[in-house]
């Protein structure tokens, strides 16, 4: 039965690279990787157009959406209402994006992670938001997948025990991707107290967003994250260890499993982890379809934000505190 959407919340999107747009254009057509797919699939959203400075883009865009495309913000549509516009510009540049996008009196900023390029922008844009009454949520979707609400909920429940310590592998860039699995580990398990640089490999000051190995602590277990070269191909997977399982999330979250321990058959006394796991569906293939959802449930029913401007900054302020500690 399909779903009855009883409001229809209209929404802009301002950038349309990967996440904006071109994730989807050469992909299965049952995968949702991108803000326009997933707010033009949404029956509870009506996608109104899409605004990049790259003519090709808003063309790509109007091909795909059947939706118009503009090179800037004043350009659009001045009689109509706009509830949600997502910003999927780089960090760095969202200040005057930004004012330009409250001008319209939105109810809601959906930003492309990482919130901004460092805590002083955040704090800008947090304060601007505000100012304007208009919420600010980050594009951690992870936070929204099906499977990763029930994970956390397993957790709440006590099902695997305490939370013993993590290990995550990682490429391209603390902020752009080891901070995808700082936020997880926070949304799952808790927030991290305190948090430290590991061996520092050769630096790249040029670099803004750089690599290296570090740990984040939460509840007294330590979670180790190691940077590896993205040259021969790209990584990210964590492991949660808990004291009845542990949790592999890999592949970037294509693949999660849990292996509970067992009495090993082959030593006597010792505890080993089942050889057979309990796999779990993944919704990654569909990672966007799930924010749109949760905004308008948001809108609707009031649920809370799970990725809120908040716990965007509170990773971004460890990623920063994390990188000036590797600079020193």
């Amino acid at each position: 039965m399909n779903k009855v959407f009883l409001k229809k919340f209209n929404a802009v999107i301002v950038g349309l690279g990967g996440i904006g747009l071109e994730y989807d254009l050469s992909h299965n057509k049952d995968y949702v990787l991108t803000h326009s797919k997933s707010f033009m699939n949404h029956g509870g959203f009506e996608l109104v157009c899409g605004v990049d400075r790259d003519i090709e883009r808003c063309r790509k865009f109007e091909s795909f959406t059947k939706k118009p495309g503009f090179l800037e913000l004043s350009s659009i549509p001045k009689d109509r209402t706009y509830d949600v516009f997502i910003i999927a510009i780089p960090p760095g540049e969202r200040d005057c994006v930004l004012k330009e996008c409250l001008y319209f009196k939105p109810k809601l900023i959906l930003m492309e992670k990482p919130l901004a390029l460092d805590v002083e922008e955040a704090n800008r844009l947090i304060e601007l938001c505000e100012k304007s009454e208009c919420e600010l949520a980050v594009n951690y979707m992870r936070r929204c997948e099906p499977t990763v609400q029930k994970l956390k909920k397993d957790i709440e429940d006590n099902r695997f025990g305490s939370f013993l310590g993590g290990n995550t592998y990682y490429t391209r860039g603390i902020r752009n991707n080891a901070s995808h699995f700082m936020d997880l580990y926070s949304y799952l398990v808790g927030k991290p107290s305190s948090w430290g640089v590991l061996e520092r490999k050769e630096k790249k000051e040029a670099n803004k967003d750089p690599e290296f190995d570090f740990w984040i602590s939460i509840k007294n277990a330590r979670c180790v994250f190691q940077s590896v070269s993205s040259s021969n191909f790209s990584i990210g997977k964590a492991d949660f260890i808990f004291e009845n399982a542990v949790i592999y999330y890999d592949d970037f979250g294509r693949n999660i499993t849990i292996r509970a321990p067992e009495d090993d058959p082959q030593y006597k006394g010792y505890r080993r982890l089942k050889h057979i796991a309990e796999k779990l569906e993944s919704g990654f293939v569909r990672c966007q379809q799930y924010v749109p959802e949760h905004i308008y449930q948001h809108f609707v029913e009031g649920i809370d934000l799970v990725s809120s401007a908040n716990s965007g900054l509170q990773t971004l302020i460890i990623c920063e505190d994390l990188i000036e500690q590797w600079q020193k």
